[in-house]
C-alpha cells in the first residue's frame, strides 16, 4: 500500500511518499513528484518497481527482501533499524520519524481511495 502524506510549512509545501508492505495496484505515471521517499520495511521494494529510490528506508527489517536492502544500501539510503519485538508498528515508527524530524504537528484521518492511502501532515517550520 501507498501513503501519499502531503505536509505544509510555513511557506513551503512539501510531498513525500511513504510505501508499506501490502498490495498496490498504482503506476509509475499516477504519481507525482516527491521530496522525500521512505520505504517502511518491505514497501521498500515497491518503490524500486515504480522506479523511486528510497531516501528512508524503518521498520524491523523482517520481511525486506535482502537484495532490496543491499540495493538500497548502494543508492545511500538511511536505513533505521528496530527490534522486531516491539510496541509499535513499522507504519507508527514512520510516522514518529516525520514527527521528529519533520516537526509534525497534525495527522488527519488517513482515508482510502483504492489502493492508495492519504494523510495530511501539518508541520511547523524548523
Amino acid at each position: 500500500m501507498i501513503v501519499r502524506t502531503r505536509y505544509v510549512q510555513i511557506f513551503k509545501m512539501k510531498n513525500v511518499i511513504v510505501s508499506l508492505a501490502g498490495e498496490c495496484s498504482i503506476s509509475r505515471d499516477k504519481l507525482e513528484e516527491y521530496d522525500y521517499v521512505i520505504g517502511v520495511d518491505s514497501g521498500t521494494e515497491y518503490l524500486y518497481k515504480l522506479f523511486l529510490i528510497p531516501d528512508l528506508i524503518i521498520g524491523d527489517l523482517d520481511s525486506i527482501n535482502s537484495k532490496t536492502l543491499n540495493r538500497a544500501k548502494k543508492d545511500k539510503a538511511e536505513i533505521i533499524s528496530y527490534e522486531v519485538d516491539k510496541d509499535k508498528t513499522d507504519f507508527e515508527l514512520a510516522l514518529n520519524y516525520l514527527k521528529i524530524n519533520l516537526s509534525l504537528i497534525h495527522i488527519s484521518e488517513p482515508t482510502r481511495l483504492l489502493s492508495i492511502a492519504y494523510a495530511v501532515l501539518c508541520v511547523k517550520k524548523k
